[in-house]
C-alpha cells in the first residue's frame, strides 16, 4: 500500500532553481508498504522540504540532508546518516551520487554480458575497482 502526501508553503521559499511562491507545494511524503498477513513489514517513506519550516510535524533532523534507518525488532535499530555537506544547497549531493555507484560499477558486467533484458540479481555484486590506488 502507498500514500503521496502534499504539504503547502506559507511563504515565498527561495532556491537554487528559483522561487516556490507561497501557497504552492513546498514540501512531500511518499510512503510505500509492504503488507505481510495484514500487517506492515516493511515501510520506506520520504520526506522532501523545500525549507524546514515546512510540514514540521513530519520527522525532521537537525540537518538539512538526513537519511534514517529505523528497524523495529529485538533489539530496535536506529541509524541516521548524512553523506557529504548536511546543510546548504550541497546537502544531498554525496547521497546522489552513492545512489549512482551502482550503476556505474556495474558497466563493465552489463557490456560483457549477453544481449537481453537483465535485472540487478542477474548481475554479480559490483564492487570499485581501483577504490585503494
Amino acid at each position: 500500500r502507498g500514500s503521496l502526501d502534499r504539504r503547502v508553503t506559507n511563504r515565498d521559499i527561495e532556491v537554487a532553481f528559483g522561487t516556490i511562491p507561497a501557497g504552492t507545494c513546498g514540501a512531500v511524503c511518499t510512503r510505500a508498504a509492504g503488507v505481510v498477513n495484514g500487517r506492515e513489514a516493511i515501510v520506506i517513506e520520504h520526506i522532501i522540504r523545500m525549507a524546514r519550516d515546512v510540514a514540521p510535524d513530519w520527522l525532521t533532523s537537525e540537518f538539512d540532508a538526513t537519511y534514517r534507518v529505523d528497524i523495529e525488532g529485538d533489539p530496535d535499530i536506529h541509524c541516521a546518516m548524512n553523506l557529504g555537506d548536511a546543510e546548504g544547497h550541497g546537502a544531498g549531493h554525496a547521497a546522489m551520487a552513492a545512489t549512482a555507484m551502482r550503476v556505474v560499477n556495474a558497466i563493465p558486467f552489463v557490456v560483457d554480458a549477453p544481449a537481453g533484458l537483465l535485472s540487478s540479481l542477474d548481475m554479480p555484486s559490483s564492487l570499485p575497482r581501483y577504490a585503494f590506488d
